[in-house]
């Protein structure tokens, strides 16, 4: 089954999606391994792990798309990615989803940020007006050969503009044909501003989680929201590395005696090693 089919049949029949953030192969690979059924392809997490750089824009289609290709090609479960402000016009747009359909992704969403795009975390991000939005949905939409690849909408203009505004475009590229909606910068993230923002949309919603604010899986089931997706996984990544870095260089070793040993066999067994170890010896030229 294609990977686009997987993805919508898997929106249309869990309530709620959790598609953690990944950064590269490996965290993919352990997401997928722990039971994740899809995963998300961050452009902060391409930032921080490729460049070294905050979420500032600097990321192109080109490494967008090798990414998501290079992860999606190591998995068996649906990739979706950030595809930015989709990397230029209607043309450019058109550009990234037939490249991003060609690398393996199964959907993508496209924001409403004006160009460089910037991590909202960074501060309240501009947006461009939203028909110019709606004509860049439009694009990917019809830029589609494989009619299942998801098309999502992130609008941030609930920071600058209010929730209402956040609203009124969500429910404009719905009704164009933008599959799920995602309220970034400003959007609601308690329970009941949540729940709100849901019913008024009418349609599936994407939103980071508020472990925060003491929500769960339960909470997103029970508001309607359709994925939930976060920075988890780079950050404990961050945490775990500094950890074993500042162990490592203050005392000369790591304390866990069969750390190494543990380690090594575990990512083994996560690699296939004997698969291909197998496959190998199998091809071995024999004289």
């Amino acid at each position: 089954m294609r990977r686009t089919t997987m993805f919508r049949e898997l929106l249309a029949r869990e309530k709620t999606i959790m598609a953690p953030a990944v950064y590269d192969c490996l965290s993919a690979m352990i997401a997928e391994k722990v039971g994740f059924k899809a995963v998300f392809v961050s452009g902060l997490c391409l930032n921080v792990a490729t460049k070294g750089l905050p979420d500032i824009g600097t990321e192109t289609r080109t490494e967008t798309v090798r990414l998501a290709g290079n992860i999606s090609g190591c998995l068996g479960i649906p990739v979706f990615v950030d595809a930015a402000d989709g990397y230029g016009g209607p043309v450019g747009i058109y550009q990234t989803v037939r490249e991003l359909e060609r690398a393996g992704a199964a959907g993508c969403f496209i924001e409403d940020q004006t160009s460089p795009p910037k991590c909202p975390l960074l501060g309240p991000p501009d947006v461009i007006p939203m028909d110019r939005f709606l004509q860049k949905i439009r694009a990917a939409l019809e830029a589609r050969r494989d009619k299942d690849f998801v098309v999502m909408a992130r609008t941030d203009s609930a920071a600058t503009l209010g929730v209402e505004e956040a609203i009124r475009r969500g429910k404009a590229c719905l009704d164009v044909g933008a599959d799920i909606i995602i309220p970034a910068a400003g959007g609601p993230r308690e329970k009941e501003g949540l729940r709100q923002f849901v019913q008024a949309i009418g349609g599936p919603v994407m939103t980071p989680p508020a472990y925060h604010l003491g929500l769960t899986l339960k909470d997103y089931e029970e508001i309607g929201v359709k994925i939930v997706s976060g920075l988890e996984v780079i950050l404990a990544a961050a945490k775990a590395m500094q950890g074993v870095l500042l162990e490592l260089n203050s005392t000369g070793a790591v304390k866990e005696a069969d750390y190494h040993s543990k380690a090594i066999s575990d990512l083994g067994r996560l690699l296939n090693w004997e698969k291909w170890l197998e496959l190998d010896k199998r091809f071995q030229h024999k004289a």
